[in-house]
């Protein structure tokens, strides 16, 4: 049978339980390689029985319905010693082989070494740890050949070489070394079959759960996080924000390199950095304090553990300040823009003599995004240190401590942080220089394809396989890890396409019917066509039932006198009245009515009562000045005239009154409908 017939669509799922697809054959058999198929070592064959009786577990792989259920007698030493190299399995027809599978052995691993007590994930110690006189290793890695870890100084040259243990029953090795100076670099040796290349490898990887990193990923770090060096002045005894309601909560979502890049207030070699927070009356952290003045709750930072795509040697990256001379020196003079021009003309203005889409425009600005330091950081390579980008030494543990002092400059506002972490993907697989989870339990971690066997990925990167019960535990201890060690919390999300203002009310309006309407998130955008637009989304964001979620694309935001001044007044809003933060479905269902729906709804505007007992007086009052709330949102370019029963007794917000906002106050209030400008929302309180 030819190489090209054999696929990957066997799996082992169970300690005795293998699944095939559907075939013809007389017997059926297990061959297991330890070397792989090129390998030296013999290989041993195992006879498979077919099952008469149902697999009872089949409900748990819907995917492999249609396979039938093979019975393999070995014992559970023998199976652990099986899966440590290439596993396959076939039919044969006599002696003629009818049909080979690879074995996909992810589901086996989690039986063998998560399905008992004190299996694997119960072990709550992973990584490096200082403990008293000595640093203790511990990593999972149950189909490793051998595991050693090596040791290396401040200069990174090899000190030391520790050979690591395996605990047999839950597939851990551990080692203990000396204690030396403190920010050692260390590395894990793995001889280990990978089914990438098919044979036995031997490399080195960094920890998956170190918690320091060199520039670049390049080696782990032994750390202890209660050391000096980790840690600003005061952050042992500093008052963190109290926790508040969810629904409470409003949210300012921003990308810390782009929080304080164009602030002109802030020291160059700042901006862009973890440490930009922590200056005082600069424009950007002015513009932060002024938000959490108005009642702005949290701030929900973008992935910033450390990520892929980004050069974390400052020199080595490139800017639109650059001059091209320096440019062509980093790429070794290869490009055509190279070898004509100024050489001293900076990149920015290189980009702007030539024409949009030329392609020495194209060229350029591939060049540019290759080689500078902007990346929304979901190509996650490590999940427990901060991102090295945002410091200007990657190496040792200034990222640690700038990281918290952001985290403490942040608190000091009052502001909750949360951090967003792209835990469903990774930025390198198989053998390559950024693969982490890949390199050390092979077709484990990442999603693979059910047939083929590929490792499932997206344009950036490979999918993580979160039915995996070592990854899923992974992502819960990197969460504690954030909590405990830098004080907040973790959301796991990965990067998603945000909608325009149009889009956005599409999406509010499809979900008018459901009778658990919740507002969706509103992602402002930065770079909208118009400031009324901004406003609009603004408003989207900050008026809706649930927590406010108003995210930045390119720049602190709002950034203009009147988006900002809306901001502040939408905040004043929102907390001026319980019902802008119904606790619960039931409520928001009893309370919560679209005005503006039926057979012909118009598209750019939405209408929304917020009911306090003015329609329906059995509702207990949670608003002691105002009886209902309504809300008009005119997406649309012209005013519009809408009827509202007894609109008469209704008045413009006070906020409002008095607010940034001129066109609002524009609004014309009749006896029975209310006329709102164009691209405005307007809030109307009517008094108890």
């Amino acid at each position: 049978m030819n190489s090209h017939d054999v696929n990957s669509a066997a799996h082992w799922v169970s300690e005795n339980v293998i699944l095939l697809p559907k075939s013809g054959g007389d017997y059926a058999r297990l061959i297991a390689y330890p070397e792989g198929l090129n390998g030296s070592e013999t290989p041993s064959a195992y006879q498979l029985k077919k099952l008469k009786t149902p697999f009872l577990d089949i409900d748990q792989f819907p995917h492999l319905s249609g396979h039938e259920a093979y019975e393999i007698k070995a014992t559970t030493k023998t199976i652990r010693d099986i899966i440590k190299g290439e596993v396959l399995a076939g039919r044969w027809y006599g002696k003629t082989l009818s049909s080979l599978y690879y074995v996909q052995t992810a589901h086996l691993l989690d039986r063998l070494y998560t399905d008992g007590m004190n299996d694997a994930d119960d072990n709550s110690r992973y990584g490096a740890r200082i403990v008293a006189d000595k640093i203790e290793f511990t990593l999972w890695a149950p189909t490793a050949r051998s595991v050693s870890v090596k040791i290396y100084n401040d200069h990174f040259a090899a000190i030391e070489t520790a050979f690591m243990t395996l605990n047999h029953q839950t597939g851990i090795w551990r080692a203990e070394t000396a204690p030396r100076d403190h920010h050692l670099y260390y590395r894990y040796e793995l001889e280990v079959y990978h089914p990438a290349t098919r044979q036995v490898e031997t490399y080195e990887v960094i920890d998956p759960y170190a918690l320091g990193l060199s520039a670049n990923s390049e080696f782990a770090m032994v750390v202890d996080l209660n050391h000096p060096a980790t840690k600003p002045d005061g952050w042992d005894n500093y008052q963190r924000p109290p926790a508040s309601p969810s629904q409470s909560e409003i949210i300012y979502e921003a990308h810390i390199g782009q929080f304080s890049e164009y602030d002109a207030t802030l020291p160059s070699n700042i901006r862009g950095r973890y440490s930009a927070f922590a200056q005082k009356d600069t424009a950007s952290v002015s513009h932060l304090k002024s938000l959490a003045d108005a009642g702005l709750s949290t701030i929900r930072l973008l992935p910033a553990a450390d990520f892929g795509g980004v050069n974390e040697v400052p020199f080595e990256r490139i800017s639109l300040e650059n001059t091209v001379a320096e440019l062509c020196v980093k790429i070794w003079d290869q490009a055509e823009f190279c070898k004509s021009g100024d050489p001293s003309q900076n990149l920015q203005a290189r980009l702007d003599s030539f024409e949009p889409d030329s392609e020495g425009a194209k060229s350029l600005r591939n060049l540019i995004h290759k080689m500078d330091s902007y990346d929304p950081g979901f190509k996650s390579v490590h999940f427990f240190v901060p991102e090295g980008s945002y410091t200007g030494n990657a190496d040792g543990p200034a990222r640690l401590r700038e990281f918290r002092a952001m985290v403490q400059a942040l608190h000091g506002m009052g502001l909750k942080v949360q951090m967003k972490l792209n835990y469903d993907q990774v930025y390198q697989a198989g053998t390559d220089i950024l693969s982490v989870l890949d390199k050390i339990v092979p077709a484990y971690y990442l999603k693979r394809d059910p047939v083929s066997g590929d490792n499932l990925s997206s344009e950036c990167c490979f999918q993580t396989d979160m039915s995996r019960v070592m990854m899923r535990k992974l992502m819960d201890d990197s969460k504690k890890s954030w909590r405990d060690h830098y004080g907040i919390e973790i959301e796991n999300s990965g990067p998603g396409q945000e909608k325009s203002s149009p889009a956005q009310l599409s999406a509010i309006r499809q979900r008018l019917t459901d009778h658990n309407f919740v507002t969706p998130p509103v992602t402002l955008r930065a770079d909208s066509n118009s400031s009324r637009q901004i406003l609009g989304d603004l408003s989207l964001a900050m008026l809706g039932q649930g927590a406010p979620v108003i995210a930045a694309d390119s720049q602190p935001l709002p950034s203009d006198a009147l988006s900002m001044g809306v901001a502040l007044d939408l905040i004043g809003i929102r907390k001026s009245s319980p019902l802008f933060n119904l606790e619960n479905s039931e409520d928001i269902n009893a309370r919560m009515r679209f005005l503006n729906i039926g057979a012909n709804p118009r598209e750019d505007l939405i209408v929304v009562s917020l009911d306090d007992g003015y329609r329906n007086e059995s509702l207990p009052d949670i608003d002691l000045g105002w009886s209902e709330i309504i809300v008009l949102f005119n997406q649309g370019s012209k005013p519009q005239n809408f009827p509202i029963k007894g609109a008469g007794r209704l008045r413009l917000h006070p906020v409002q009154i008095r607010g940034a906002d001129p066109a609002v106050r524009q609004s014309q209030i009749a006896l029975d409908s209310i006329t709102i400008p164009p691209f405005t929302t307007g809030v109307f309180v009517r008094p108890q």
